[in-house]
């Protein structure tokens, strides 16, 4: 055990800072996997018949996509890929309010499963309640939705187990969360048709809301000293 926790030290250690914020080692190996499963991505993306695909995703029942949609990312599916999905399905502005309705969904959902279910059952949580119980409560769930490194599973329940008033948790996660997913919901609708300028505008907004995340990060600390360092995101995978 003792073995096991001095190489997860190791693989948690800084390796340089941007911004305030430490990148550890762990970090570097995750960013070098997406960016290779990108490049494979890419190399696959002219084989690949969207058009056809796409035809076939906005043929697939509004229901049979609200339902993974909602009760998916709650049990760990990767909430991105089903935000693309309902862009292909419903187009922007329908994607959009997809994302908003059911985001507000698992977070009720996971504040009824929070009250009904032992404990025990988010003891991987207790690391992340240990750091964020220095903030209040608008605090946490922007640090929540915005902090790399805490999984969107871990933090619909996060939420809940910090005792943050319902109607707060609901109005401030669907607007943050629903303000990330542009990115996907527009991919998925132009998936068929992507130009060098739309791609363009996807990656500016998506620095843009980068941008946006490390200010409000700055400015949350800044009025919070005593909170820990929140560059050490391997806490979220502790067991």
């Amino acid at each position: 055990m003792r073995a096991k926790a001095q190489s997860r030290r190791r693989r948690d250690r800084p390796v340089f800072t941007v911004g305030g914020i430490a990148v550890t080692r762990r970090q570097l190996v995750i960013g070098g996997l997406v960016l290779a499963g990108l490049a494979g991505l890419a190399a696959l993306w002219g084989r690949i018949d969207l058009e056809a695909w796409h035809d076939r995703a906005q043929e697939l029942p509004a229901l049979g996509v609200l339902l993974p949609l909602c009760l998916l990312p709650l049990v760990g599916f990767p909430v991105s890929i089903l935000h693309l999905i309902a862009g292909v399905r419903f187009g922007i502005a329908g994607g959009l309010a997809a994302v908003a309705v059911t985001t507000a969904a698992q977070h009720a959902l996971a504040w009824l499963l929070v009250r009904l279910l032992p404990r025990r059952m988010f003891k991987r949580l207790r690391p992340w309640q240990e750091k964020f119980r220095h903030l209040g409560f608008r605090d946490t769930v922007m640090l929540s939705c915005l902090l790399p490194g805490v999984p969107y599973t871990g933090q619909i329940y996060l939420l809940p187990l910090m005792k943050v008033p319902l109607l707060l948790m609901l109005g401030l996660t669907t607007l943050l969360h629903t303000m990330r997913a542009i990115v996907t919901v527009v991919l998925g609708e132009f998936s068929d048709d992507l130009t060098p300028t739309r791609i363009v505008l996807l990656v500016a907004y998506y620095v843009m809301l980068l941008f946006v995340s490390w200010y409000l990060l700055r400015r949350i600390r800044r009025s919070a000293p005593d909170w820990p360092d929140p560059s050490r995101p391997a806490i979220a995978h502790e067991s």
